[in-house]
């Protein structure tokens, strides 16, 4: 799921302009800058941040993910070249293409809590219009296999909220931002799919799990772990080599 990874890189990535433009005079190295506090210097970019979303991640989320190249060809732009998923049961065969609609995105929810040690708790709700999936279904007697559907409306329907909370802990010396681990990550309603096989109706699949899963391996491995460290610098350029992180 780069695309994921994408959006809340981005999102991490956006604070730079304002870190940047709030550097604290007389700064160097082995000093605190006026003692100030992670969540006093954070604060104050958080509703620039919201408001700003929309014109930040413009362009950068692809229209669809999945097999880009493949038989049906998928909404532009794309990202990727093999099918989401496959399975073969003993009556079916199923084969999901592509999901489109990844890039049309209302933010409800991007809010930031500090605990008393500085801990910071981050939830970004993201609301998706639709999200049409590209799915081929065949119903299978042995070797005999034959056409059942091959659409884009058996999934995913409408208004799915993609939920991710992470904590990010806070240290008085580099790096400031430490010890990044999501907490949770939801999707709702359940992405799943319900095709008629021979006249009985089978829940081929459920997305879910597979979904968070994957979305929690992503955030932690890629977005965590790679983009805390430039926010890491822009705090050591504009805070010194030392902050406040528990609250008086």
């Amino acid at each position: 799921m780069r695309w994921i990874c994408l959006v809340l890189t981005t999102l991490l990535l956006a604070a730079k302009p304002a870190f940047s433009i709030r550097r604290i005079a007389g700064n160097s190295t082995n000093t605190t800058a006026d003692n100030v506090s992670l969540r006093a210097f954070l604060t104050p970019m958080l509703p620039s941040l919201r408001d700003s979303l929309p014109a930040i991640l413009d362009g950068l989320i692809p229209m669809s993910y999945g097999n880009c190249k493949g038989d049906v060809r998928p909404p532009q732009p794309c990202i990727g070249s093999t099918d989401l998923y496959t399975s073969t049961g003993v009556f079916y065969r199923i084969r999901a293409r592509w999901i489109a609609g990844l890039n049309v995105i209302h933010f409800d929810t991007f809010d930031v809590k500090f605990d008393r040690n500085g801990s910071m708790l981050l939830t970004v709700s993201a609301r998706f219009d639709a999200l049409p999936m590209s799915v081929q279904v065949d119903a299978c007697l042995g070797y005999f296999c034959t056409g059942v559907l091959n659409n884009t409306d058996t999934c995913c329907g409408t208004n799915k909220t993609l939920t991710v909370v992470a904590r990010i802990g806070c240290c008085t010396t580099p790096p400031f931002l430490c010890k990044p681990s999501v907490v949770s990550a939801d999707v709702t309603p359940f992405v799943s799919a319900v095709v008629n096989v021979f006249g009985a109706k089978i829940d081929v699949w459920d997305l879910t799990p597979t979904f968070t899963s994957v979305l929690r391996d992503q955030v932690e491995s890629v977005v965590l772990a790679h983009t805390i460290d430039s926010i890491n610098e822009l705090l050591v350029d504009n805070l010194g080599d030392e902050i406040v992180c528990a609250l008086e």
